[in-house]
């Protein structure tokens, strides 16, 4: 009767670390008793996530055996009077143990896996007028991040850690030629994201030249996309493609045709920029390779 009940009262510890597990991901409960480790295999740890070994009878150990390279290995008792031992994954791989009096038949394992790290920012252009004022990008990240403007008149929220908000704050634009401030955001460990704010010009003087305008599709593209420019059939301007560091990768003119066919299908996966360059003023865009 007794061992019945020890039994029932693992199964409802049990029960409700599973619910704490589900809940915050982070926190992976292992009952040790005679002679078991309950789970005894686990699959959905990530780095970062802590394994527990919670006692319910004998008198046993937690003591690993293979680990990743890396890793730190354990050996802590789990008995009466030390009735718990946590360990923090740091490394991913696979994780065996035991319990070195009942090594036999007393082993568990679990595999941990690393937590991707990403960094999207959205939209990737502001569009503003000419006054003083400010802006915002959305930031979403699990990880630490730096923004950088390349122009004085505009400054924004300088770093921060996983999601948040850029405040782009922009000065009068005097010229009644408009601008545009590029925003490098380094994300730690991850793919840079680079979004844009672009001012209006002044109403004093504003230059009726018709601005460049082109569209791209599809984006995000696998490596063939399509460029229609708005000044067609008169078109006659470079086109650049730019990787983050503003190094080019292709160039070519444009002329006459109504709508050209890129292919950047050799290019890694990531974020690039097409620029139009008329000799007088250029317009860039991004445009996403993914896979």
């Amino acid at each position: 009767m007794k061992t019945y009940t020890t039994f029932i009262s693992a199964l409802l510890l049990l029960a409700v670390s599973m619910v704490v597990n589900i809940a915050s991901a982070t926190v992976h409960t292992i009952l040790v008793g005679n002679f078991y480790f309950n789970p005894s295999v686990i699959t959905d740890v990530q780095v970062g996530d802590t394994i527990k070994w919670q006692w319910v009878e004998g008198s046993h150990t937690t003591t690993s055996t293979t680990i990743p390279a890396g890793a730190a290995s354990w050996d802590s008792p789990i008995t009466s009077g030390n009735q718990v031992f946590e360990y923090k994954v740091t490394v991913s791989g696979s994780y065996d143990y035991k319990c070195t009096p009942h090594s036999s038949i007393q082993t568990g394992s679990f595999t941990a896996v690393s937590i991707p790290l990403f960094l999207v920012v959205t939209p990737d252009n502001q569009q503003v007028t000419f006054p003083a004022g400010t802006t915002t990008f959305d930031v979403e990240s699990n990880t630490d991040w730096i923004a950088i403007s390349d122009r004085t008149w505009c400054t924004v929220t300088p770093s921060g850690s996983g999601n948040g908000t850029i405040v782009a704050t922009f000065e009068e634009n005097p010229s009644a030629t408009p601008r545009t401030a590029w925003i490098n955001i380094s994300g730690i460990g991850t793919m840079n994201d680079l979004v844009s704010v672009s001012q209006d010009g002044s109403s004093v003087g504003v230059d009726s030249k018709e601005e460049i305008s082109f569209r791209i599709y599809p984006n995000p593209t696998s490596g063939v996309f399509n460029l229609v420019p708005g000044q067609v059939p008169d078109i006659n301007m470079e086109l650049f493609v730019l990787d983050l560091t503003g190094k080019t990768l292709h160039s070519e003119r444009l002329s006459g045709n109504t709508s050209y066919r890129l292919d950047i299908s050799s290019f890694p996966e990531g974020v690039y920029f097409v620029r139009m360059n008329d000799g007088e003023t250029s317009v860039t865009k991004r445009v996403v390779k993914s896979n």
